[in-house]
């Protein structure tokens, strides 16, 4: 990122925020300093923001402009970027530019702002990062992906990745979605309120009238509101976009899987379920997203991710709520339902899905929708990712692959469920009569899979160049790395990226130890070689390895001890590989373990008292302890 770039994503920062701390600062500039110090120095002499008593910045309502420098001069209109498709949005786009701009909004636009011979690609993230909000005009056109039949191009539309950049980019950015041709909203956004402007040309009046809905939600955004469906409050859906979102990195491959799940779907049996179940680290999660994003023809009617780490998803109370918010934005027969049945309501309401998960499964899903006609299309299915991680819920509350053994045979017609799992005998034998599609790493499949995304991988400009320097063919350790990861993609990805790093040499990838629990060994070998080396780091761990759910920097700033605005945000621009920061739904961003897998060996009991170890009570005693004193303080 360079200096103009950093400049534009910290005045965006503010003008959103007001006012954020050095850790915030940090965090969106990965964590380079002397940058920051350069934009701050720049925004303060340019009277664009104030020092906030050394741990900050706060941004100054008006500022005049630098003699003689335009690019000085602060936005005094906000910036709305329009997000649409032009095959179908076009004329609509054309007249919504017009009387947004006449209303005061600085309005971006692909056609207007990109000028020729340009890179289109740069010139839309700075358009995105320069904006306030973002407008998603809705359209087939906006929200087709590669799958979609009726897509001419079969490509996916740039329209998802703007959308997504603008959730899941720090800092993350409101989007606004406006309903111009009735379509599928993406599943990024479903619990978003849209503007329905389907009538636009009916009559100047219908315009008009969502005219003044847009503008109003627009400056709601700006205000920091967030507008959800009807049902959203009622009902608490889970976001988890978020998280998925970043499982989708370079996904490629995996055809042979997704055709044997259409071929499945199609049938005509009666079986109701489909387990995909592979070992860790297969790529499990990336094919639930891979899947999610996809959604061809509106399958994934609703898709749920049991996360060991944030306790409520595990909650079957939770799920079946979550579920019920997703099927509503998807088929509107059962958001009538919801809005005008009080009967469901109850069913579905907090404390009776609490007091018996199962029969509000049943009387607030299944039955409804079992009176409502099938869609067109074939059988929708509800997506579950990591059933095996459901079965870490507390005990005595039940747990979400019972519920589903014992219901799944009251599914209605046209709507089925995939799930996957680890290859846990537990999840296994309680859903033993399923139909199950196994992620086998020495299959002929899975290998040419793995094949694929190294040669992808192997010819990028910074991996590229390692091999070059040490006079190493792509295909040379294409072959080597098939063979030390056996088959694990998540062993591959780890080892690109310590490649990428310089923390690991091409010449001596024969030295690699097999599994991923070697692989962790020896990167934190070379990574924090001495105890001292690994002190604050240990701290982080043990405190994330405690938590029920992901932490933000206050949070762990004050479990760890360790300064917010010092040494904590270096420490997690270093650990970034592993504890990964992910912007929420509600904007903040938060911090976890980037895959089971890691905190497994963490805290594997085998390896206590071993070099990088991590004891979990520790982080539950400074929890324990933070907790107390909170107590304290507010009683």
């Amino acid at each position: 990122m360079n200096c103009e770039q950093a400049r534009a994503s910290v005045l965006t920062l503010l003008q959103a925020q007001g006012r954020a701390k050095n850790s915030e600062l940090l965090a969106l500039l990965g964590g380079d300093r002397e940058l920051l110090d350069q934009v701050r120095e720049d925004l303060i002499f340019h009277d664009l923001a104030k020092d906030k008593d050394g741990v900050g910045l706060i941004a100054l309502a008006s500022a005049a402009p630098t003699p003689g420098s335009a690019s000085a001069a602060p936005v005094t209109k906000p910036r709305v970027f329009l997000s649409y498709g032009r095959r179908d949005a076009s004329a609509f786009v054309d007249r919504l530019c017009v009387d947004l701009a006449a209303t005061g909004f600085d309005v971006w636009r692909d056609t207007r702002e990109i000028r020729s011979g340009q890179d289109w690609q740069t010139e839309i993230v700075d358009g995105l990062r320069a904006a306030q909000v973002v407008v998603a005009v809705l359209t087939p056109h906006s929200v087709r992906t590669t799958r979609d039949a009726s897509s001419p191009d079969r490509v996916d539309s740039v329209c998802l990745g703007e959308i997504a950049y603008a959730l899941f980019q720090p800092p993350p950015q409101p989007v606004v979605p406006v309903m111009a041709q009735t379509c599928e909203p993406p599943l990024a956004i479903f619990h978003l309120d849209y503007i329905d402007l389907r009538a636009w040309q009916d009559s100047d009046d219908q315009y008009r009238a969502g005219l003044r809905r847009l503008i109003d939600g627009i400056h709601a955004a700006l205000r920091g509101e967030k507008r959800y469906r009807a049902w959203h409050h009622q009902l608490n859906p889970f976001d988890f976009a978020s998280f998925l979102y970043p499982k989708r990195a370079d996904f490629c491959g995996r055809q042979w899987l997704f055709d044997k799940l259409d071929a499945w779907r199609a049938a005509s049996g009666r079986e109701r379920a489909l387990l995909i179940k592979g070992d860790p680290g297969v790529g499990k999660s990336a094919i639930v997203a891979e899947l999610v994003h996809r959604n061809p023809d509106g399958q994934v009617l609703a898709y749920h991710c049991c996360q060991w780490d944030h306790g409520e998803t595990l909650k079957p109370s939770r799920f079946v709520r979550s579920l019920a918010a997703m099927i509503a934005s998807k088929v509107e027969a059962y958001a009538d339902l919801l809005q005008h049945d009080p009967t469901l309501r109850d069913a579905l309401s907090e404390s009776a899905c609490e007091t018996d998960a199962g029969s509000a499964l049943e009387a607030g899903l299944f039955a409804p929708l079992e009176r409502l006609p099938a869609p067109e299309g074939g059988p929708r299915y509800i997506l579950i990712d990591a059933l095996d991680e459901a079965l870490l819920a507390p005990s005595g509350s039940g747990n979400i692959v019972n519920l589903l053994a014992s219901r799944l045979s009251r599914l209605p017609g046209w709507l089925r469920v995939v799930a996957t799992t680890r290859k846990d005998p537990r999840v296994l034998s309680q859903l033993a009569g399923l139909r199950a599609e196994e992620i086998d790493t020495q299959s002929a499949d899975n290998r040419d899979d793995l094949r694929l995304f190294l040669d992808e991988h192997l010819v990028m400009p910074n991996l590229s160049e390692v091999l070059t320097h040490a006079r190493l063919a792509p295909a040379q350790v294409r072959d080597e790395l098939l063979v030390r990861s056996d088959g694990n993609f998540l062993y591959v990805r780890q080892a690109l990226e310590a490649l990428e790093m310089r923390q690991l040499d091409p010449r001596q990838l024969d030295q690699l130890p097999p599994g991923m629990g070697g692989l962790y060994a020896h990167r934190f070998a070379r990574l924090f070689p001495s105890d001292g080396d690994f002190a604050g780091p240990k701290r982080v761990f043990e405190a994330l390895a405690a938590a029920q759910e992901p932490l933000n920097a206050t949070q762990l700033a004050a479990i760890t001890e360790l300064d917010e605005d010092e040494a904590l945000p270096a420490l997690l621009t270093k650990l970034a590989t592993y504890v990964p920061p992910r912007a929420e739904a509600d904007g903040e961003v938060r911090y976890s373990f980037y895959h089971k897998s890691l905190s497994d060996w963490l805290t594997a009991a085998d390896r206590r008292g071993q070099p990088h170890s991590v004891n979990p009570k520790s982080g539950h005693r400074r929890l324990a302890d933070l907790g107390w004193s909170e107590y304290r303080r507010m009683a």
